[in-house]
């Protein structure tokens, strides 16, 4: 599972069959094996973290809280847009976890689960309450390339041909 938190800069966000446009103070959430990549939009310098949980790290966890700190990996739409006291409060546990990784004080991996923990069950709890997915804006070409993707996906496992990919899209 993968979290991505963009501090600074715009990216375009490919997972799956779909784009979507992040911007500071976004949160990505990638499921498990899920495809996906980045790609510049607009000014090449951006700043993110990107954290990534192994399965293990959940086990330790009744089934039932597993099920919540796992439900934004799993959720339809993976794009958290904060608003500015909710994305104080991630950077400042994004903050602390990267202290404690820079000075490694004793018990630092005990602050760290813990903070992990409460960042994923901020995160949990905001998509619970969360009622409409944003349209998010993308460009023609972005539009494009998704109905693209999304053909392929469903075709794969027939015979696909660049010139009749280009006729129909």
């Amino acid at each position: 599972y993968e979290m991505y938190y963009l501090f600074r800069g715009e990216r375009n966000y490919f997972i799956k069959d779909s784009v979507y446009r992040v911007q500071p103070g976004d949160m990505m959430l990638i499921d498990s094996n899920a495809v996906h990549r980045t790609s510049e939009l607009g000014a090449p310098s951006h700043e993110r973290i990107v954290l990534h949980f192994a399965p293990s790290f959940f086990r330790s966890y009744s089934q039932e809280e597993q099920e919540l700190l796992l439900a934004p990996f799993a959720g339809a739409y993976p794009l958290v847009r904060l608003n500015l006291h909710e994305r104080m409060h991630v950077e400042s546990l994004l903050a602390s976890l990267l202290s404690e990784l820079n000075e490694c004080p004793p018990g630092y991996p005990i602050h760290i689960r813990n903070k992990t923990v409460e960042l994923l069950l901020f995160t949990a709890r905001h998509m619970l309450k969360r009622k409409v997915q944003p349209d998010d804006e993308l460009s023609p070409v972005q539009r494009k390339v998704t109905e693209i993707v999304r053909h392929i996906n469903l075709h794969f496992s027939d015979p696909l041909h660049m010139d009749a990919l280009a006729k129909q899209y």
